[in-house]
């Protein structure tokens, strides 16, 4: 028997599959951390034995006149909760997870010749 001729269908999926398609697609940039020159020696960026490259990001010669855009749908988003709470931390002054200026040897232990151990708050000063 024949195969029988059918049209190609769209599949269905709605509007949501749809859109989380669209946010979780390949991006430009990643499109161009991808793409390779031909016959040039790639410097590893981070690490050296993974081989991990920017590709033809921020490259000349590549042949595009643009960097690519920043599309809306593909682009990082917060949580509503965490942009307030960043927010309020801000306004407080305080520090966050995100944003963080105290050094890794502060510490709120202090040895003192006088007393032995103080307990001070690094960040008050």
């Amino acid at each position: 028997l024949p195969k029988p001729v059918d049209p190609s269908r769209k599949r269905r999926g709605g509007k949501r599959v749809r859109k989380m398609k669209e946010r979780y697609a390949v991006t430009e940039l990643r499109k161009q951390q991808n793409r390779m020159n031909f016959g040039d020696i790639e410097e590893d960026a981070y690490q050296n034995d993974l081989g991990y490259t920017r590709g033809t990001i921020g490259k000349s010669g590549t042949g595009r006149i643009r960097l690519p855009q920043v599309d809306e749908k593909t682009k990082v988003r917060i949580s509503k909760t965490l942009h307030k709470n960043l927010q309020k931390q801000q306004q407080w002054g305080g520090s966050t997870t995100v944003r963080k200026q105290v050094s890794g040897t502060a510490s709120s232990v202090a040895f003192t010749p006088m007393q032995g151990l103080e307990i001070v708050n690094p960040q008050a000063a």
